[in-house]
Parts: C-alpha cells; sequence; structure tokens
C-alpha cells in the first residue's frame, strides 16, 4: 500500500490526464473531461499522499514497541504505553 499503489493510481490518472491535454488529441464533445482527469488527479493524489505515504511499520517485543516509517524507526518503551489500537487500510480509529 505504501510504495506500489501511489505510484501505480498517480502514474496511471496521471497518464490519462496528458493524454487529454495533448493538443488535437481530444475532440470537442470531451473537452470538459479533460478538466474532470485533472481533478481526479489533483484530488486524488492528495487522498492517496494522506492515507499511503504515511503508513507505518510497526512491531513489538518484551519490552518496546518499534515504529518506522521505513527510514527511521523509534523504540517506545511499553511502560510508557497507555492505550494502542490498530488501524487497518484507511480506516482510521481515535
Amino acid at each position: 500500500m505504501k510504495f506500489v499503489f501511489p505510484p501505480l493510481w498517480i502514474g496511471g490518472f496521471g497518464a490519462g490526464t496528458v493524454v487529454f491535454w495533448t493538443d488535437g488529441w481530444c475532440p470537442a464533445p470531451l473537452a470538459p473531461v479533460k478538466w474532470v482527469f485533472l481533478g481526479a488527479l489533483l484530488g486524488g493524489s492528495a487522498v492517496i499522499w494522506w492515507t499511503c505515504v504515511r503508513l507505518k511499520r510497526v512491531r513489538i517485543d518484551e519490552a518496546y514497541l518499534y515504529v518506522s516509517n521505513f527510514r527511521t524507526e523509534v523504540s517506545i518503551p511499553l511502560a510508557a504505553l497507555a492505550r494502542i489500537s490498530e488501524s487497518r487500510w484507511s480506516t482510521r480509529t481515535s
């Protein structure tokens, strides 16, 4: 979800948007469609960035909870945690 889906979706919609915006390709009746594709590209990219790119890898051992964004890792002592919850895919819990 973090490394495969965003490039595929953004790349696919980006390519479709470029095709619609290419001069001479888009016939007059389809002119509004190029704005729909541009809006879907911008809006969808923002949603994907907000939900997928922020995903973290989490693991646990006897003493620590480890949270990683695949570049850096933070160790949190289990004694410092009051509550832990899980969020699958894009479903958010509070």
